[in-house]
């Protein structure tokens, strides 16, 4: 098939990285893909993507990619950002599309979808982000009556917009994400070298999280928490991978003044953004996903691949991803006493650690694959290839 993936997101996410992953896996299993994406946007500075020539000023160039990290061969394209309506930006794509005789058209942010509806090429939306939001007004019926296919990652996403978006239910599907859980365990590398290069000591009992620093991610109730069993734990350390949005600009220094008005500040790591997170998992000892609010929690599934027990909240749809006392531990959002609860009693008891992290590889490895996923999600590119009338505005499209 010739499918183009598209995502203008500015961020760089677990939904751009899903993006990213897809393209390249795709491609991977002999598709002919495209990938548009938005210039200056941190997924246009991935390294994989790693695009040969720059943008000339004010003006969008094909490019190709490198051939490294599993993009051999996909047509990268960046545009300024195109915003949500871009009626100048969707003659242009027509075209595109045509030159290109793209089949399908994935989409990965409700935000895109405007800028495709007048294409009459067969597309599928992938929703990542949580919402209840209503959308039933004529604009959006129009817009949704524009889409063959809805994929939710998570099955409490297919129900919210099942209620919320104007869209049959026959046309929303429970994806979820999938990962190479054996790839990544085998970039897991050397966990004291993994704590040295991250300036913490090798003896030390290391508690991670690995996001955007934001409100909504929950690292005000980590720090919280970790003050309340500092004491106990001498050997404790908490290590914060990532760094805030455009949006929450500062938000990194506000989490710095309350390790130290909670008087943690010695024992609390800020190391940025990292690109590669295998070797941040094989240094620590314990993962912990503190949101307030999470659609799915791709890192969830990267901390099981390399055998890091988890504590999580039950936010979203956390729930349909650890089991509580099978594969992690849940907690209620929010609460600081709970979480530190969980941690100190996986602290304490190393066999309990290591029954949780076994069967989150278990879990992520039998339940989670990519190869299961990759082929759920080409079949549904087929599906609506297939469908008679879409297959025959697919070909007039071409013409």
């Amino acid at each position: 098939m010739r499918i183009l993936e598209v995502c203008f997101s500015p961020a760089l996410g677990g939904l751009e990285l899903y993006c990213l992953n897809t393209a390249a896996t795709l491609q991977q299993r002999g598709h002919e893909v495209s990938l548009w994406l938005a210039q200056g946007s941190r997924m246009a500075e991935w390294p994989a993507v790693s695009l040969q020539r720059k943008l000339e000023s004010r003006k969008d160039l094909d490019s190709g990619v490198r051939r490294n990290d599993g993009l051999e061969g996909i047509s990268a394209r960046l545009f300024q950002s195109p915003g949500y309506v871009n009626p100048f930006f969707s003659i242009k794509a027509k075209k595109l599309i045509r030159e290109k005789e793209i089949e399908v058209i994935h989409l990965h942010r409700s935000q895109d979808l405007t800028l495709f509806a007048a294409i009459n090429i067969p597309k599928v939306l992938t929703l990542q982000i949580q919402s209840s939001l209503s959308k039933l007004d004529l604009w959006h019926r129009w817009i949704y009556s524009r889409i063959d296919r809805i994929l939710t990652i998570t099955h409490l996403m297919r129900n919210l917009a099942i209620q919320s978006l104007p869209i049959s239910a026959d046309k929303v599907y429970a994806l979820h994400y999938g990962i190479a859980a054996d790839e990544l365990y085998a970039q897991r590398g050397d966990p004291q070298e993994s704590r040295r290069r991250l300036g913490i000591a090798t003896d030390a009992f290391v508690i991670g999280l690995i996001g955007r620093l934001e409100e909504s991610k929950g690292q005000k109730a980590l720090l919280e928490a970790f003050s309340q069993i500092y004491q106990r734990f001498p050997q404790a350390r908490l290590l914060f991978v990532g760094d805030p949005p455009p949006e929450h600009s500062g938000y990194d220094q506000k989490l710095r003044e309350l390790a130290q008005e909670l008087d943690i500040a010695d024992r609390v790591h800020f190391v940025g953004f990292q690109i590669q997170t295998a070797p941040i998992f094989a240094a620590l000892d314990l993962f912990v996903l503190a949101s307030k609010q999470e659609a799915f929690g791709l890192v969830l599934l990267e901390a099981m691949a390399q055998g890091v027990p988890i504590i999580a909240t039950r936010a979203g749809g956390v729930p349909e991803v650890i089991q509580d006392g099978v594969n992690g531990l849940l907690v209620k959002s929010g609460d600081a006493a709970e979480l530190a609860g969980a941690m100190a009693r996986l602290m304490r008891d190393a066999e309990l650690r290591s029954r949780l992290g076994a069967a989150g590889f278990r879990v992520v490895r039998d339940q989670f694959g990519i190869r299961a996923h990759m082929a759920a999600l080409e079949g549904h590119f087929e599906a609506i290839l297939t469908c008679g009338d879409r297959r025959e505005s697919a070909k007039g499209a071409k013409k």
